[in-house]
């Protein structure tokens, strides 16, 4: 029984999922539980295996699954409700591989008039019931058809609407197993550390009756992304300005927010591991731009 279904399983097509996970102005975190749970539903219902994109079976650097994800998955729906920036970033390189996609968002967030030519489906941010089934079933309808439609040329999706008929790819490079070993090790190596900082930072907390104000909180959090990059950080130090501006940017990425600057976490992150002139570190800012480009962000 298990088996036969497993099998049944693997080929149903995935329906990645893009939305907040995390607590938001407005949307505490069980709010999005509940979200993913009706999301999952409808995805299941319409014949679709449900999956987070930055879910994945493999060990694997976060950031890299959820971009192959969002290429790789058969048909994605995205929660645009609060606007949340990492949502919107996924949102925007889905699209940009022009693949299908389903918008959704609940009664309370506005439109965006950079994605109006893609179909909203709206929902109740108080779920009420009878109004909930109501946006499972045109949901379940919606993704239906799009994943019918996928492979029509004529099917008028977000890229065509400006004419854009050629379309971006993500290459495929093949490594050799034993690289791929010691990158996977060194990965899990700096997640095992990036734990244990953790853990001693909420030790400290909890037995030393001091819970930190918002700053405390940032200098650790810090502390413990730049241990989850301890390998990366030894590889790029001969690169050190590159080095802070792309830990700055995968900082502020991973916080998902805008409270810290981007002057105030380079030069924070200098202090801590000490890669460049101090005077030096107090002038930069971020930029996507790289004059190093043989060297891969580690973002």
């Amino acid at each position: 029984m298990g088996k036969h279904f497993d099998a049944e399983a693997q080929t149903k097509p995935i329906c990645g999922i893009i939305m907040p996970i995390s607590a938001m102005p407005n949307y505490p975190k069980e709010h999005w539980i509940d979200v993913r749970s009706i999301l999952d539903d409808a995805i299941t219902l319409a014949g679709f295996i449900p999956n987070l994109v930055s879910d994945t079976n493999e060990v694997a650097v976060i950031q890299r699954t959820i971009v192959q994800n969002i290429y790789n998955n058969d048909i994605i729906v995205c929660d645009v409700s609060g606007k949340n920036p990492n949502v919107m970033l996924e949102l925007g390189m889905r699209l940009t591989f022009d693949k299908p996609i389903i918008i959704v968002k609940d009664d309370e967030t506005k439109y965006d008039f950079d994605i109006s030519p893609v179909e909203h489906l709206e929902y109740r941010k108080d779920f009420k019931p009878t109004e909930i089934n109501a946006f499972k079933s045109r949901l379940i309808g919606k993704l239906k058809s799009s994943y019918e439609k996928r492979n029509n040329r004529n099917y008028p999706s977000f890229l065509k609407t400006f004419g854009i008929v050629t379309f971006p790819k993500l290459e495929h490079i093949e490594v050799e197993p034993i690289n791929y070993l010691v990158e996977q090790i060194k990965f899990i190596s700096d997640q095992v550390y990036a734990v244990k900082v953790e853990q001693e930072i909420k030790y400290k907390r909890e037995y030393s009756g001091e819970y930190g104000n918002s700053y405390d909180e940032f200098l650790d959090e810090l502390k413990i992304f730049i241990a989850s990059r301890k390998s990366q950080i030894e590889e790029y130090r001969p690169k050190p300005k590159k080095l802070l501006n792309d830990l700055a940017l995968g900082f502020m990425l991973e916080q998902g927010n805008n409270l810290y600057t981007d002057s105030l976490v380079i030069w924070h992150l200098n202090f801590m591991l000490q890669l460049v002139p101090d005077d030096q570190a107090r002038n930069m800012k971020t930029s996507y731009d790289s004059d190093d480009s043989e060297i891969e962000p580690i973002i």
